[in-house]
This record gives C-alpha cells, structure tokens and sequence, in this order.
C-alpha cells in the first residue's frame, strides 16, 4: 500500500492530525467504527499523542486524515509508516485544495452576444463588448416614467444573462445594483440564487432610460462565503423622438395652366433610433396635388425625401398646410413631435387664335408642285387674352433623312409681338424646294409663345365672367388653347435679374408639301433592237412614252448633237443652263417625224398628262448589208437636270445581213477530239468517246464499236447569222460504192431542221455495224434559201463518215500455261487437308473495245474459291449464271457483267482448300457478254493429302509448273512440292538450304534416311522422329569446280517403327548426335605431375533398338538445283580523263561494269592508300588580295590550315587530328554506309590513324615555326584595321574528297550492266591523278580485280584552254 524505505529516514517530519487518540489496547474493529461516525468536521482537531498502531492478523486499521485551511490554494503532505523490526518504511501522499464558493465570469458564458471591439459611434444592441468590459443596451427611447415602462412590458428594454456555479460546492448569491438608492434606470429579477455546482439560472435584468444621455451601473453578485463579489457594467442611451423638417414651406409659385411641377421636402433623423412619420392633412389639399409617400420610418442617422407634386388645372391661386406626426415605429409612446408645413401656388394662362388654309387633316397644306418653283400660304395669329405676348417661328427636322427642311421654307416675319385684343398679325410661308421632297402632315413649323414678365391679372370673380369668357373663346373661329394638347416644352426664366420674357408654349403646326421631278419611262427600254434582217426588207416597232409623275410635261425626241459628251460632263451648275436650251430647241422642234440612218420615228414631239401613256412608232428599212446604230434622246420639261442633261437616251439598233451556217470544223466537231492523219493512230488509242475527225481527210470516224451494237455521233449545226434559217440534211454512199447498202447500217434524225438566229441544232448520226469491217458515207447538210432572196448561192456542209465494227477479245494471260485442249490451266500443290494455295488469275483485253464479262466456277466440292483483286474493272452487280445457259446465245443471263477497258488487265485470287484426299480437275467459264458461243475455259488442277510423313520449307519449280511435258496429258497432275532451289554457289565455299521433315502421326514413331552422294551433304542423314514432332534437316553443297545442277533426284527412305519403351522415355536419335567421353592417357600432365594427361573421346550415338512395321516403307523424291560459277566482269573503260576545270566546281563523267558470267557479281570500290595527286600548284590563293582584304587573325588561321592541308597531300596516309577534326562532320555519312566493309580495312584505318597521331608532335612544332614567319607581318596589319571589313573573314572549308564515285558497292544480276559516276571536285590548282579498285569475290585464281585510273586537273580561268606545260 505504501513505498518501502530505510529506517535511517526521520519520522519527524509526518505530522498527522486525527480525531483522537487510540489506546493500543483498542480493538480495531472498535476504532474503525468510531472513525466512521463523525459526520461532521470539528473546528479544531487534537494531534496525536501515539503514533503506533497494532494491527491484528488477518485485520486492519483505518485512520482518519482531516484536510482544514483558511486560504485558497493547492496543499501537499507526505505520511510515513514503518513496520517495527522490518526496517522498512511506506509513504502516504495526502494532497487537497481550498477554494472560495464562486461563478463564472466568463461574458461569453454570462452574457448571450459578445465583441471583442466596437467602433467609434457604432450603434450596438444588447452586446458585451470586451475591450470596454461592459454590456450595451444599445440606444433606448426615454420620456416616459419607471412604472409606465414597467406596464407596458417592452422585451426590447430586458436581457436574460446566465449565472454559472463554476465551482465544487453550493452558493449562494445575491444581486444588486451598484447605484440602487439614487438611479431608477436599471432592474433585476431574482434577487437571489442557490446553485448547485455546475448548475445554471437566468437573471432578467431591464433597463427604463428616464432622460436622454448615456446611463451607466454595476450589477454586483454576492457570493456567499467568498470575500470578492463579481462585478459586470451595464450601460444605455436614452434616446428622445424628433425629426429635422426642411423647408417648413413649400411655393411653387406661378405656374402656366396644365403645366406640372415639383417640390421636395427633406425629413432628417439626428437619433440613434429609428423614427415613424405621417402627413396629416392631405385631404384638405386639392385634386391638383400629390405626395410620393405620406408615412413611413427613417433609419437612425439619415434622411428622406418626399416629393410633392403639382398639375396647374384650374386658374387661380392655392394655400394648404400639412401637419408631420413624428412617433417611434411601435407608436409605444405616441406622437412625440408635430410641424406644420405650408404649400402654395398660383395657375395662369393665356389664349392664341390661328386663322390658316386647313388640308384635309387638319395641316397647312402646299399641295404637288415642281422641284424649283415655289407656293406661298399666309397664317393670321391674334392674342385673344388679356396680355401681351411675344411669338417666334421655328423649323425642324421631319425625321433622320430629312433634316434640311428648313432650307425649302422661309418664314416673314419670323418672330414679333402679338398685342393682346389687337387684330391678328399676318405672318407668310414660303415654299421653294430645290429638291424633291414629301412632306406628308409633318409637324415640322413650330411657334413658341413667351410671355413678359408681367404679374398674372386676379382671377374673375364671377362665375358668369368666367363662363361668358369661355363662350367667346368657342365662338372664335380657329382659337387655338395652350391646353394639353400641345407640347409644352420647358419654363425659362432669367434667375439673375428676374426680367425678360419666358417660354411658356411651343405650338407644332403640321404641314403637307411634296415636290417632285416630271419623270416618264421609256418602253420598250433602250436599246430598241431590230435584230437581224433580211436585206431590203422592212419592219416597225412600237415605243411608248409613259407619264410615270404627277405634273403635266411636254416632250420632243431629237437627234443626239455634236458636243453632247461636252454637254453631259457639265456640273450640276451648268445642268439648268443646259435644261433651258434644251427647252428651247425642243420648242423650236416642231417637225412630226425624223429619219436617222435606216430608221423613221413619229411623232417627235407633244404633250403627256399624268399618268398618260404616248406612242412613238419605229420603222427600219434594211438596205445596205451591215448593223446600223443611232443614239436618239427624249426631253421632257420639268426633269431633274442631274439626270441625262441631253434627255432621256435610247438606242435604236439594225442588223442587215444574208443567211449562213458555220463552216469551222471545231463548231461543228465540238464533242469529239478534231486531229489529223499523221497524228490519227495515236488519237485513236486515247479517244474515249464515240469518235474523232480528221481535218485533212475531212472525214469523221467512228472509233471501238463493237459489232451489233449502235453509236450515236452529235454534230453541231450553227447559224452564223442572227437570222433563222432551214436546214436539210442527208447522208448517202461515198462516190463509186452506190451499191454499197448503208440504210440500216447509218441513220440520220431530224433530216429536216430550223436554226434560230445565232443558235444552233444538233444533227444525231447513228452508226451500227452487223460485221467487223469498214464502213464510209457522206454528210450533207444543205441551206435553204428564203424565197425572195435574189443573187444568193446555197450553201452546203458536206464531209465523210466511216466506221469499223469490232469484236471483244479478251486473254487469260495468267496461268500462261496451256494444256493439249489449249485451255489455260492453273496447277495447284498438294496440299494437305485443309491447308490452302492462292495463284493468281489475270485477264487482259487485247480488244480496242471495253469487255464485259462474267466468270463461271464449277465445283461441287466448293474446294476452290474466286476473290477479285483492287483493279480498273468495274463491278455492275454479282452473282453466277446458271449452267443450263452456258453456250446459249438466244438466253442471255439477268445479271451484268465486269467491264474491262481495252489495254487493261483484272486480277483475281484462285483460292483452293481441300477438304478431300483426292485429285481435283475443275473448271472456270470465263462468258463475254454477246458472244456465249466463244467462251474461254481455264483449268483448275490441284490435289489434296492425308500423308503422315511430310516435307515442310521446300518450294516448287516454277519452270517445271509450267512445263510442257506435264500439262501434254489427259489428266494433268498438280505441282509437287519437292524441290531444293540453292540458286548461284561460289566455287569452293559451302551453301546451305535447310528443310524440314513432319511426322504427323499421332502414336507411330518413323524412321527416315537419305540416299544422297557428293556434292550434296544431308545432315543429319539418318534419324527419327516421335509422333507430331519436326526436325530440320540441313543440305549442304560444296564444288571445287565450277557446275550446273539440272534437277537431279535424290530420294528420302520413310519407315515406320516400334519400340519396346513407352512412348515418353523413347530418346530421340540421328546420326549427328554424339557421345563425349574423357579418357586417362600413358602421357601425364605437366601441370600436374602425379596425374595423367586426359583425352577426349567423341563417338557417333548408337541408334536405339527398333522394330519396322511390315509392308510402311514409303519413298519421298527431292529434286535439286544449283549453278556453281565463278564471277566474270567486263569494265567499259578503265582510264577516265576530266575536263580541265575552275576549283570548287565539280567534273562529272560515267562507266559500266557488265557482269559476263552465270552468277551474281558482288562489288565494292575503293581507292588505294598510295594514291596521290601528281603534280599540285600550291597557289590557292593569293597573299596580296588576302591582306587587303582580310584581318591578320584570318589569314593567319588561312595559311596555318593551308600549311596542314599540304601536309596532307604530301602524306596522304598521315591525317593531322584538326584537319581530321574538320573533315569528320563531311565523313559521318560516308562513314554510316561503309559499315558492312570487311574488318581488315577498318583495321587499316586503325593504325594509319594511330600513325598519323604520333605524328602530331612534329607537326606541332612546324606550327609554331609557322607563326613565328607571320609575326612580323602583325604591324602592317594593324595599321590597316581600319579599312579592313570584318564581315569578310572567310573561314576554313570542309576538306571534300577530290574523286568520288557512285554507287560505291552493289550486286549486278548475270547479264546485266551498272552505270557509275565519277566525280572530280578539286579545292586548289593542279594535275591529280588517283586509281578505283573494285573489289569483286569468287573470282578465278589469277585473275585481277577490276581497276579504273582517274585523272582531273584545276587551271585558273584564264589557262582553262592552255595545255597544262603552259601553266606551269
């Protein structure tokens, strides 16, 4: 229970407090009962005067600890026991706590809404607010009496707070107010709790403002027991109801009758608290005024507008008052404020009689005149009131796209003063448009009325007055009354001074006015066109003038004169100048008919209504053969002058002439291609349509029709005249073949036609040839002349037509294999069950004409199968045609055909798949439409295989597929797979082709063996093979002599056999496996000198033991074919000179190599290392233009790079590192395609580039050497830097090679030839010379690779011609 501890530590320091004292004499049970009945703490307690205890066994002891303090906080005491004689010691912690009874004064557990902070003047409600540490009531209305808040219940003076028992113990706490005896603002309920620990309970408190002005006390909360109370401020504002009025008046002063107007009152809340408001009153005020809200509540801190708005509807003068009733919202303390608020006003009027000529709508009407006359009205205006007043007319716009009204008005005079009972003043309206105008009751003349100002007379008295007044307004004829029904715009006063006149009206007068142009219509329109003619006949036609305006106008046709283009490129100020003397010599114009070329017009002149038509008739008489032209103008008065300033034109048009047909071959010929007879052959292989004509022979000829079928050609008749015409046409034999029969073979429709003038008609020529030769006729077609016509020769077109009918032809040109019946024939493999084979089928028409054609499979067995190819053919439909229609020409089949165009070829795919372990014979129907009596048959030959054992990689003989000797049979055999092609062999190397043999059985093992010889090695040659196993099997051919290998036989021994074993441990075995054993020798090992030497023993694998199944050996021929040769060349030349040429400019030049032997040649070129230029110019360029022209630096690096590339030429095996650095970008693609050159070159390389590396060193020093030359010359260049152009230094260029050749390796097949080109690309002056070699393998002993020399030179421009002693 304790902690044990020694005995050396002092018991002194536990004090223990108990109850009293035990005897140890006491029992136990005795001293635990009288510790547990106290119930209550005495005030003082006694020590103890023994501290041992004996505790009986098996029982206990219960001591009582009492825990007393007189100040709060945390206390802690040890108690240690010690058992006597153990030496051991045991430790009570005692620990406890003082506290005062307490609760929570936490404002976020206390108080229902908190802050942290509040604003300056922010109006807050009912919130603690922690930075202030006080509670706010927030503004509250004040006025009333304690008692009076206290009836009326307001939960908006109230807040329930929560008082928490934050402590262990019970309390009990009493509330009150700091300033309870002198303040009646603030309230409490209860005013005392008890709380259990963590218990809570409201607190109401309320607060009743008496007067304005911020209140403030201290809610004091008494603990019981606990010294310090809790305190919390309280705080609120007394708000008093009042609202600011501005104005307290509201004048609109004088107003013009049915004028409106406004006024705004201002009501402003200075408070913290909202404030409702109402107007009293209104129904006092008259009809003619209105407010825009009367009631409502204004929030704290602003303000409201109300508008008050006035009608001016009855003369006079008005004073009303309203009242403003200000309340809080609730209306809980009843009206707290009233205002009167004034409003007066006083209506006038005046009265404007209008005396005007009235339209139809009531408008000043000006009626239809011309553009550039003008009408005028008079208005009489008379001030019918009882003062003076002022008038001024202005003019407006009648809308977006007439806006310069007021330029066609003027108004005299345009303003002044109408004396009130006066006579009217008289005021005149001019109307003068320059343009066409339409005004249609447009209210585009307004008259504003300003009153003086003058006081406004009383109003009368009398009602009598009123109405007599009234009376004589009515009776006053055309009063008009500034009523609503006018526009009043606006009131403009003079604030300043207050003097001057004052809008008081605008008065819209609607006007009707249109202005227009004469405007007249000439039909038919220009130009009048007589068309052809016939020569020396006549015709009239008829024109009519039609009024199309509204005025009267007078109108003369006339000639057009001399200077009218002078006259139209006159300006508009010129146009009525032009006008006037065209009326006046249109006046003077009084003759009734003109004659002008080969026409008569009448009448030329008159007078049209509006809406009246006149017309004017035109008589052409065609005399001379020709077109005829004359321009005429028609003057009207009172036109626009912009618009044709000579009149009106219209064009009168004749064309004299004879009828005629075009003679011009490519009208006539249009569809077809026109060629002529040297270029006739050509055409006629591309001509795609029904024919051609051929100029020279004047002959049209129907090209690929095919017998029995009919053409149709279209030749075009054209009309060269723009006269009608008739036409005849015909055809009949050529001159000398009359008796040749042409009627049913060439049919012409229409043979009778008529050619509208300018036009055209199609003559259609239909051509159907019964046989296949050549057939000729003659095209007439014949102009007929119109009766009447004197001196006029018929005209006839005439040319030949000749055709030629053809047959299709169509060719199986794929298999190319025939059989004794002629038939094509396509062989297939053996195949086993189920595998397939396709081959191809190609059809071509040899014909000159398209083919349509079907193919027809035959096979019951469905083993072979026909698939098309993408080719030209065209596919009308699919399907067979049945067998019963084969060879029966009268029955044609439903279904199309392909269609094949000529020269072209159709590939299908022969499938064949069989299903049955026999030989297939079939056949195809190849049916060309037309013509079922010559059908093409195309054999189908294949067979199909079970066999067990079986060959697989072997390929077939194509030669021997299509082999004469077996297709000359009655049952042609299909193409076995059995044949080993090794193609073309070097002499003395090996070649291999390898195969595989198949055993298909599922449970019988075989065994197979090879009977082969020299030079064909089989391997392995004897072995066996386990049920659906394969094993390769490798032919090898090797001659030491050249030899040709036609097909010989060799033949593969196949026997099935048994084995004692079970199928799964039986091993496989041949020939080539073999045993490994390692045996000791009498001879020991050096290394080891006490062990023998070992030997291994390789021995052929014994062939397991085996049984042959009687009567299964079975033997499978193998055909072989091989031509072992050596490689014979044959070079065109072997010596090449170029051209002398500039450096950095290419020579080109070719040579063949001709593979002569029976193999295929294999060849690489290459150029000797020893090959070196044979003389060089070492001047590449000149030392005194580079100075001049380049910095120091550049030439420096120039001869330093020139310096290390005549190194280079020196030793051309020894590459320095930068010019290789330089060259290698240049080489990287040579370098990509020269991987597959042998080894040993590339160890070549190798080495001459380590050579050329250990080189550098001296190479190096003659560098330095170099520069060391160039040192001097640092001076003279840098006084020359400043004309030197650094954008003229020329870096070093890639070194290129100097002889190149393409295609630098290849493989050329026995017979033919390659073409190379050489080319030779020097970069400096000089003779070069360097030698190809072509390095060919399987060459005859002895003899020589080819060889080619090449030799180039580079000359300056000027010694390209001199022989090269001379240069240098």
């Amino acid at each position: 229970m304790g902690e044990a501890a020694s005995r050396d530590s002092s018991a002194k320091e536990s004090q223990v407090s108990t109850q009293r004292t035990e005897s140890p004499q006491d029992s136990p049970t005795t001293s635990s009962k009288s510790m547990m009945e106290s119930a209550s703490m005495p005030t003082e307690f006694l020590r103890l005067k023994r501290y041992r205890w004996v505790v009986p066994a098996h029982g206990e002891v219960e001591p009582k600890v009492h825990f007393s303090t007189k100040k709060p906080g945390k206390f802690e005491q040890t108690l240690r026991f010690e058992l006597v004689q153990t030496k051991r010691l045991y430790k009570l912690p005692c620990r406890g706590t003082g506290l005062y009874p307490s609760i929570s004064q936490d404002p976020r557990v206390v108080f229902p809404q908190w802050r942290k902070t509040m604003k300056e003047d922010e109006i807050i409600f009912k919130e603690y607010v922690e930075s202030t540490e006080r509670f706010h009531f927030g503004p509250l209305m004040c006025g009333k009496s304690r008692e009076w808040y206290k009836a009326q219940n307001c939960p908006g003076n109230a807040e329930n707070i929560t008082i928490l028992n934050s402590s262990p113990m019970d309390v009990e706490v009493q509330f009150s107010f700091e300033n309870a005896g002198e303040a009646e603002t603030f309230l409490l309920d209860p005013p005392s709790m008890a709380l259990k620990p963590k218990q809570k309970q409201e607190l109401t408190i309320w607060a009743y403002p008496t007067s304005p002005g911020f209140l403030q006390d201290k809610l004091i909360c008494s603990v019981g027991k606990n010294p310090e109370p809790v305190v919390f401020s309280l705080c609120c504002l007394g708000v008093r109801m009042k609202l600011e009025v501005s104005p307290l008046g509201l004048s609109f002063n004088k107003q013009f009758l049915h004028s409106t107007d406004s006024r705004t009152l201002v009501l402003r809340n200075d408070t913290l608290l909202p404030v409702a408001w109402q107007l009293s009153g209104l129904d006092d005020l008259a009809e003619n005024f209105s407010l825009s809200q009367d009631n409502g509540a204004i929030d704290p801190r602003s303000e409201f507008e109300v508008t008050a708005h006035f009608r001016a509807g009855q003369m006079g003068s008005i004073e009303k008052t309203l009242q403003l009733e200000v309340s809080d919202p609730e209306n809980i303390l009843g009206i707290v404020q009233a205002e009167n608020i004034k409003i007066s006003a006083e209506v006038y009027n005046i009265s404007l009689s209008f005396d005007m000529p009235e339209g139809p709508g009531g408008s000043l009407e000006f009626g239809t005149i011309n553009v550039l006359d003008n009408a005028k009205h008079v208005l009489t205006l008379q001030n019918k009131g009882a003062y003076n007043s002022e008038y001024s007319f202005t003019l407006g716009g009648a809308g977006p796209r007439m806006r310069d009204v007021a330029s066609h008005f003027t108004v005299e005079p345009k303003s002044g003063m109408l004396t009130a009972s006066q006579p009217g003043m008289d005021v005149e309206m001019l109307f003068h448009p320059t343009r066409e105008i339409l005004l249609k009751d447009k209210p585009i003349l307004y008259c504003q009325i300003f009153l003086p100002n003058y006081k406004i007379p009383p109003k009368p008295k009398k009602k009598e007055e009123e109405e007599e007044r009234r009376k004589e307004l009515k009776t006053t004829p055309y009063i008009l009354h500034l009523e609503p029904i006018y526009n009043i715009l606006k009131m403009v006063r003079d604030a300043s001074s207050g003097e001057g006149s004052e809008l008081v009206g605008n008065i819209p007068l609607r006007v009707s006015a249109k202005a227009e142009y004469s405007k007249c219509s000439v039909e038919p329109a220009s130009p009048i066109n007589f068309r052809a003619m016939v020569k020396g006949s006549r015709k009239t036609l008829t024109v009519v003038l039609d009024n199309k305006g509204t005025l009267n106008f007078k109108f003369c046709i006339r000639q057009a004169p001399e200077e009218a283009s002078a006259l139209e490129s006159k300006s508009l100020q010129q146009g009525e100048s032009a006008k006037c003397s065209l009326r006046r010599k249109s006046s003077s114009s009084t003759q009734s008919r003109l004659s002008v070329g080969m026409f008569t017009v009448s009448p030329c002149s008159g007078s049209i209504g509006p809406g009246g038509q006149q017309k004017i008739s035109v008589e052409c008489l065609a005399r001379q053969e020709g077109m005829c032209e004359k321009q005429l103008y028609v003057d009207i008065t009172g036109r626009d002058p912009k618009d044709n300033p000579l009149g009106i034109p219209f064009t009168l048009i004749a064309k004299s002439c004879l009828p005629a047909l075009v003679e011009d071959v490519t009208s006539i010929f249009e569809d077809f291609p026109i060629c002529s007879s040297s270029d006739l052959v050509q055409k006629m292989q591309s001509v795609k349509g029904a024919g051609l004509f051929v100029t020279d022979e004047n002959r049209f000829i129907f090209s690929n029709i095919q017998v029995g079928r009919e053409a149709e050609a279209h030749f075009s008749i054209y009309n060269a005249r723009h006269l009608p015409c008739d036409v005849v046409l015909s055809i009949k034999p050529l001159s000398g073949e009359e008796k040749s029969p042409i009627e049913n073979i060439f049919k012409l429709y229409p043979v009778k036609m008529s050619i509208a003038g300018s036009s055209y008609a199609i003559a259609t020529v239909t051509f159907t040839p019964p046989e296949e030769q050549n057939y000729n006729c003659t095209f007439k077609a014949s102009l007929v002349i119109p009766k009447g016509s004197v001196g006029i020769e018929p005209q006839i077109l005439t040319f030949t037509i000749s055709g030629k009918g053809h047959e299709p032809r169509l060719t199986v040109v794929c298999s190319s294999a025939r059989s004794e019946r002629g038939n094509a024939v396509l062989r297939f493999k053996r195949l086993q069950l189920w595998d397939s084979e396709v081959l191809p089928l190609v059809t071509r028409n040899d014909g000159i004409i398209p083919v349509k054609f079907m193919l027809l499979q035959e096979d019951e067995h469905r083993m072979f199968f026909l698939k098309g190819r993408t080719s030209p053919v065209k596919v009308f439909h699919t399907g067979d045609v049945k067998k019963e229609l084969i060879g029966k020409a009268s029955k044609l089949p439903k279904k199309p055909f392909f269609l094949l165009s000529p020269g072209k070829s159709t590939e299908f795919d022969v499938i064949f798949k069989p299903t049955l372990a026999q030989h297939l014979d079939r056949k195809t129907h190849v049916l060309v439409k037309d013509s079922y009596s010559n059908e093409t048959l195309i054999e189908l030959v294949g067979e199909g295989h079970k066999e067990e054992f079986t060959l697989l990689g072997l390929e077939d003989d194509t030669q021997e597929r299509n082999v004469k000797s077996s297709l000359k049979k009655d049952i042609t055999d299909a193409v076995r797979v059995n044949h080993i092609e090794f193609g073309d062999c070097p002499v003395g190397k090996r070649c291999y082709r390898t195969f595989a043999v198949t055993n298909r059985s599922l449970k019988q093992f075989m065994r197979f063996e090879w009977e082969a010889d020299a030079p064909f090695l089989f391997s392995p040659k004897v072995g066996h093979l386990h049920p659906g196993c394969a094993k390769d099997i490798t032919v090898i051919l090797k001659s030491d002599v050249p030899a040709t290998f036609r097909r010989p036989l060799v033949k593969c021994k196949m026997t099935k056999v048994n084995f004692e074993l079970p199928q799964k441990k039986v091993p496989d075995w041949d020939d080539q496996m073999c045993i490994v054993t390692w045996k000791d020798t009498t001879r020991k090992d050096p290394a080891a000198a006490t062990r023998p030497k070992i030997k291994q023993v390789v021995e052929t694998a014994p062939e397991p033991a085996h049984t042959v199944v009687e009567e299964s050996s079975q033997e499978l021929e193998v055909y072989r074919s091989a031509v072992v040769a050596y490689t014979q060349f044959k070079l065109s030349t072997t010596m090449i000179q170029f051209k002398s040429t500039l450096p950095f400019q290419t020579g080109t030049a070719t040579f063949t190599l001709q593979n002569t032997g029976e193999v295929a040649l294999e060849y690489s070129w290459e150029k000797p290392a020893g090959s070196e230029p044979v003389k060089k110019l070492k001047k590449p360029y000149s030392t005194t233009l580079m100075r001049r022209f380049l910095s120091y630096d550049t030439v420096k690096h120039r001869r330093k790079l020139l310096r290390l590339f005549w190194s280079e030429q020196d030793h051309p095996s020894e590459t320095h590192p930068k010019v290789r650095r330089l060259r290698r970008p240049a080489e990287q693609q040579q370098d990509s395609e020269q991987q597959q050159e042998p080894d040993s070159k590339w160890q070549q390389d190798s080495e001459q580039e380590l050579d050329s590396e250990q080189d550098s060193k001296q190479d190096s020093v003659q560098e330095l050497d170099f520069e060391q030359e160039l040192d001097f010359e640092q001076q003279q260049y840098s006084e020359q830097e400043d004309r030197v152009s650094t954008s003229l230094e020329v870096f070093p260029d890639v070194v290129h090679d100097l002889f190149s050749i393409n295609p630098y390796c290849g493989i050329i097949a026995p017979g033919q030839k390659e073409t190379f080109d050489v080319q030779f690309f020097p970069e400096c002056l000089g003779k070069f010379k360097t030698t190809l070699l072509c390095r060919i393998p399987n060459l005859q002993p002895g003899e020589k690779m080819g060889q080619v020399t090449l030799e180039g030179r580079a000359q300056e421009k000027d010694s390209l011609d001199k022989p090269l002693e001379e240069t240098e």
